[in-house]
């Protein structure tokens, strides 16, 4: 579905964002070891060297896991834009648009949009129908009839030609309670359709309600990532250089940014399906 492919590509855009930035947290934290062992190695050996090793050692490993990752999430963007596997993405953030969508609005049109609600309504309206159909069982079945006669002195009492209409009415008396009892059965079709209906609106608005207040609440993480990243006094430049725990600080304040912007397009996708505009 045209839906499901537009979140499997924003879900791995992200993704590979957050792996960039992984990996230049990896790096710049490998870049600030060296710099130290650099250092150390200009004085006296201490007992602290072994312990820099085991961090040296943790730091590779994490360096590339990052980039392992990074690979991974290139390759499968690639595949679901139709690029060639070895193609190197250079991404831009997105720019999150914020959207105003109240509670009752979303309330209404999910119940609008909902085919389940809608099936419940018209099964509504057909045990409405059945059950004011059952109580013409009372009113009489009449038949009206009419012809017409030729007549070529075969009876001469009888004009030569004439017509006739009559009427002919049917009513039972005695059916045993059927007429009763089918007007029972359908009017308990009718309570049964209509707590059908409530049950199934109440269904609809617990999951808008749920769907709302998640994208309310990833709404908000959003907006505060956006003002601790905002806060930052670090120029948006290359993370090759400059210093490397400047970088290190920035790529993960924009981790938490990517991933809560991710967070917050998914739920908005999900609301908006419930809402019946996607």
């Amino acid at each position: 579905m045209p839906v499901d492919t537009a979140s499997n590509v924003e879900k791995a855009y992200y993704g590979l964002l957050v792996a960039q930035r992984q990996l230049a947290i990896a790096k710049a934290k490998a870049d600030g070891l060296h710099n130290k062992r650099l250092v150390a190695s200009n004085g006296a050996p201490t007992a602290a060297m072994p312990i820099d090793e085991e961090q040296e050692i943790g730091s590779a490993k994490e360096l590339v896991i990052a980039d392992s990752n990074v690979k991974e999430m290139t390759v499968s963007l690639n595949l679901l834009l139709g690029y060639p596997e070895e193609t190197e993405l250079k991404l831009v953030a997105p720019v999150i648009q914020v959207e105003d969508i109240s509670m009752k609005e979303a309330a209404d049109k999910a119940m609008a949009a909902n085919p389940e609600v809608v099936e419940a309504e018209q099964t509504v309206v057909k045990a409405h129908s059945a059950s004011k159909l059952s109580k013409l069982d009372y009113v009489p079945d009449v038949a009206i009839m009419g012809g017409y006669a030729y007549n070529n002195n075969a009876i001469p009492l009888l004009p030569r030609d004439f017509s006739f209409i009559g009427f002919m009415g049917s009513y039972n008396l005695f059916d045993s309670g059927k007429r009763e009892h089918t007007i029972k059965e359908r009017n308990a079709q009718v309570s049964m359709a209509e707590t059908a209906l409530e049950l199934t609106k109440a269904k609809v608005a617990a999951a808008v309600k749920t769907s709302y207040f998640q994208m309310d609440r990833s709404r908000q993480l959003s907006a505060l990532a956006h003002r601790l990243s905002d806060a930052i006094p670090v120029e948006r430049v290359s993370y090759a250089k400059g210093d490397s725990e400047l970088a290190a600080s920035r790529a993960k304040v924009e981790v938490e940014v990517f991933q809560a912007d991710l967070e917050y397009r998914q739920s908005l996708a999900q609301l908006k399906t419930l809402m019946g505009e996607e």
